[in-house]
């Protein structure tokens, strides 16, 4: 076979002219201001991923679109890959980004590595927006005239000013790739505390889905300073779209339609599962589903186009086999039934063995007898490739049935060098050359990155895995090597440069290997600590139930795990989560075992700076599972050792934004620990303490985000100390002193969920301290602010109980304002409210219905004087809802 034939008719792009000019028009509309939501429907193997890469080409390789080449014209070049994000390696230097594109791409979730699929695909293909963080960054500096507000002599820039320069563009890209290695707050709400580990999950992939609508409408937004970027989203294969980022996608277009957002979302559908879809009713968070919600509203917003077959193919043959007689070219036209997929697997069977062309020569017409014997031949596509895959070269197809070990997908480097270990006639480079052959010309493989690869079909997969169990002799040398090649890997760090999807499927296929793990117990438990921190930290709970539990069958009986095993803060990760399981016990154990290992080291060694700081967050460890144990004596006791821990390090080894911070973390802790037990005094010497500690960093380090939070969170609780000893005009000073400090972070770093509702609470508390005091002229309007703020939240990131109760609540105090018959308006929309909160969280029912029968309560005294048979007729009906909903629970 000639590779270069093969470039040459694998460029062809036959008969889909009319789609591409759709996608055009689509992209001119979006960038205007009016997002378009465009569905390219049709069969597997129509060419539906092609048309977006044609796309994707025509606007990399566009002066017009992309003037200074930023996007490389790759995606079409490079044939027989799956891709539909270019490579970070492929871009040059140039940062002057025009648009932003960010392809996703669904798998069977029947086929995935793992045990269940990906709970969320956008936070699974977040590594795709990585590589443009500078391009980005520069884009709104250039237009918000940077070099104007800092100067250019300046040589250093400070995230404060980089941030008032960027609009918060800096804060959200950082918030965005801290999605995978968030550190977890040591104190969790208390209603999520009574949650399922289901439901903790999906509430942790909703927090992460929200950073990721703040960092789109960092891109996508416009003003007075700065002009917006147009964002072209890529939904492959969505037929198999999972819930989260269905969801999140419908509230992507609609705050797009709302503001205007220069958004063009393509996705494409399988034509059957469509229609599948769209008869069951009862399924929901599917494509079509949220098409047809958007298209209601915005109807200009949707469009789709229906991929059906090809009648232009005869161009793509003539290429190929330019020696293919009129009968010949025909024939093959027949068989391919305009299925552009079916005909690009007849094409590479026939390129596969010159004896099927006379004189055995590729450029020449088929042999008569060629053409008899396929008329004798299966066409059905699986067969086809069957026959393919057999008549691969036999290396190759050892190669690629190590490579099926690893399941669909696989790590190329991770095969390679166990293929050299195992077979001494594979070389690296040779092996290398040798798979990049099942790309192009065998189009046997995709390569989804540099480091992923993948099986194109699964009929390939399963011919290489049947190829593998014929080989038992490997199994378990493959197994071994697989064991010894992965511990080298973990050890000099390998591992932490693989996506978070990739790392957790790696630590997978090691725990599979279960034989050759027997005699390794330390390695065994490394690995299970390595996934389920690695689990914890991307919000994967529910996915961890198995591995814990094998994770307690391979503890030593005294629970001790030394830290060269296992280092200390994945041991701290591990225990949070079998605290979120609710383990309290496992993690009671642990915890005291880490503690108890940390002193023991400690006495027989003069403790380092990191020793004791380890020993103080393992204090804090303790103490904070004694809380949920109502063992409040015992938690005070080492909430104390923790902090006069703290302080012996900041007066030993000086002052640091670290020991200072530490200090401070304790002093709040201690004095949470007071308030339990009502010496109201000395928690609010501590808190006050705190607060001037935070103020030191302040001022001291410069302006952050985390630093001036950490303001504002001292300023609230020492106010709601001072309230509760109703000393009213110092708690108001200070709350209104956290308003100012939540509108600077709001004001400096840009829009968040957190951010507002910060200034949301802030608000409130002001609020409700005015009419403590009997100024309801001033409390009602920073109600309607906080009204303002808690619907502003509720409508940017959608639907859930908190933002619902929000709302709710903020509804109630307004009404609280006035007088009865005009509170019955604010009334009803937080009974209103309430309803969608008990029809669709009911793990929250038992604290909506004591709010709700509250409300209720309040609505028929608000009303009882004005006598109106049409309010109490409405009431009255809420009521009854109630009711019904009541029996039913």
């Amino acid at each position: 076979m000639e590779p270069d034939l093969i470039q040459r008719w694998n460029q062809v792009f036959i008969g889909r002219e009319e789609e591409l000019q759709w996608l055009q028009d689509k992209w001119n509309l979006a960038k205007k201001g009016r997002p378009q939501l465009c569905v390219l429907r049709g069969e597997s193997g129509f060419g539906k991923t092609k048309i977006i890469q044609k796309f994707y080409s025509w606007l990399s390789s566009s002066k017009g679109e992309d003037p200074k080449h930023y996007w490389p014209d790759t995606l079409l070049r490079e044939q027989n890959n799956l891709r539909i994000n270019p490579c970070p390696e492929e871009f040059g230097q140039t940062t002057k980004i025009p648009w932003l594109w960010w392809g996703i791409r669904w798998t069977n979730p029947e086929l995935t590595n793992r045990d269940e699929a990906n709970s969320c695909a956008l936070l699974a293909n977040l590594d795709h927006l990585k590589p443009h963080e500078i391009a980005l960054i520069e884009h709104e500096k250039r237009q918000r005239r940077f070099t104007q507000i800092i100067g250019e002599s300046s040589p250093e820039i400070t995230e404060q000013v980089l941030n008032t320069a960027t609009g918060g563009l800096v804060a959200a890209f950082k918030s965005l790739f801290k999605l995978g290695k968030i550190a977890h707050e040591e104190y969790q709400d208390n209603t999520r505390q009574n949650l399922t580990i289901a439901e903790k999950q999906q509430q942790i992939i909703d927090e992460r889905l929200d950073t990721i609508m703040d960092f789109l409408s960092h891109v996508l937004s416009v003003n007075d300073q700065s002009a917006e970027l147009p964002l072209v989203l890529i939904l492959d294969d969505t037929q198999w779209i999972d819930s989260q980022s269905a969801r999140f996608i419908e509230r992507l277009l609609n705050n797009a339609v709302r503001y205007h957002w220069p958004l063009l979302v393509i996705a494409t559908h399988w034509e059957q599962e469509w229609n599948l879809a769209q008869d069951r009713q009862d399924v929901r968070h599917t494509l079509p589903w949220f098409y047809n919600r958007v298209r209601a509203n915005n109807p200009n917003t949707t469009s789709i186009r229906n991929i059906d077959r090809l009648s232009g193919l005869r161009e793509i043959i003539t290429r190929a086999l330019p020696g293919l007689t009129g009968y010949q070219i025909e024939f093959l036209l027949h068989r391919a039934d305009g299925n552009p997929g079916l005909l690009h697997e007849i094409i590479l069977e026939l390129l596969d063995d010159p004896w099927y062309f006379l004189n055995q020569d590729i450029t020449q017409a088929l042999n008569p007898t060629t053409v008899e014997a396929m008329t004798q031949k299966s066409f059905q596509l699986h067969d086809i490739q069957k026959r393919r895959f057999r008549r691969l070269d036999n290396q190759l197809q050892t190669l690629l049935s190590y490579a099926s070990h690893q399941g669909m997908r696989f790590l190329k480097d991770l095969l390679l060098e166990i293929a050299v270990q195992l077979d001494q006639s594979f070389d690296n480079s040779d092996s290398d050359h040798l798979l990049s052959t099942a790309i192009n010309p065998y189009a046997i493989l995709a390569d989804l990155s540099t480091v992923t690869y993948e099986f194109r079909h699964r009929v390939f997969y399963d011919l290489a895995q049947e190829r593998f169990e014929r080989l038992p002799h490997i199994k378990q040398s493959l197994s071994e090597q697989l064991i010894q090649t992965g511990k080298h890997w973990i050890h000099h760090g390998r591992t932490q440069l693989l996506p978070a999807d990739e790392l957790l499927s790696f630590y997978q296929l090691m725990l599979q290997q279960k034989e050759s793990l027997q005699n390794q117990p330390d390695f065994h438990l490394q690995l299970l600590a390595y996934l389920l921190q690695s689990c914890f930290q991307s919000g994967y709970y529910h996915y961890t139930t198995d591995y814990l539990y094998q994770f307690k069958q391979q503890l030593p009986p005294d629970r001790i795990i030394d830290f060269s095993v296992i280092d200390i803060w994945t041991q701290f990760d591990i225990i949070n989560l079998f605290k979120e399981h609710g383990d309290l016990e496992t993690a009671e154990n642990l915890a005291h075992a880490v503690l108890q290992q940390n002193s023991i080291n400690s006495e027989q060694d003069e403790p380092g700076e990191q020793q004791l700081r380890n020993e103080s967050v393992s204090q804090i460890k303790n103490a904070d599972l004694m809380l949920l144990r109502d063992q409040i004596d015992a938690a005070a006791i080492l909430f104390e050792a923790s902090l006069k821990t703290c302080k012996l390090i900041l007066n030993t080894y000086g002052q640091s934004e670290q020991r200072l911070r530490d200090v401070s973390i304790s002093q709040d802790r201690v004095a949470d620990v007071l308030l339990k037990r009502d010496d109201v005094d000395q928690a609010l010497t501590l808190y006050q303490d705190s607060l001037k500690t935070s103020e030191l960093i302040l001022n001291t380090y410069g302006q952050s985000e985390q630093r001036l939070r950490d303001v504002f969170i001292s300023q609230n609780k020492i106010a709601d100390v001072l309230l509760k000893r109703d000393d009213v005009d110092q708690a108001l000073t200070l709350y209104q002193d956290s308003l100012k400090t939540s509108e600077l972070i709001l004001n400096t770093y840009g829009q968040s969920e957190q951010r507002l509702r910060d200034v949301f609470i802030s608000q409130n508390k002001i609020a409700d301290v005015l009419l403590k005091r009997d100024d309801v002229d001033q409390a009602l309007t920073l109600y309607q602010d906080s009204l303002k703020t808690s619907e502003l939240i509720l409508n940017t990131y959608g639907q859930s109980e908190q933002r619902l109760r929000d709302v709710a609540l903020s509804c109630l105090r307004v009404a609280c304002c006035f007088s009865e018959r005009k509170q019955w308006h604010w009334l009803q929309q937080a009974l209103s409210h309430n309803e969608i909160r008990l029809q669709t969280y009911p793990q929250y029912a038992h604290a909506i219905m004591n709010e709700h029968e509250l409300l209720l309560e309040f609505a028929f005294a608000s009303i009882k004087s004005v006598n109106d048979a049409s309010l109490n007729a409405q009431l009255s009906a809420f009521q009854e809802r109630y009711a019904v909903f009541k029996e039913n629970r």
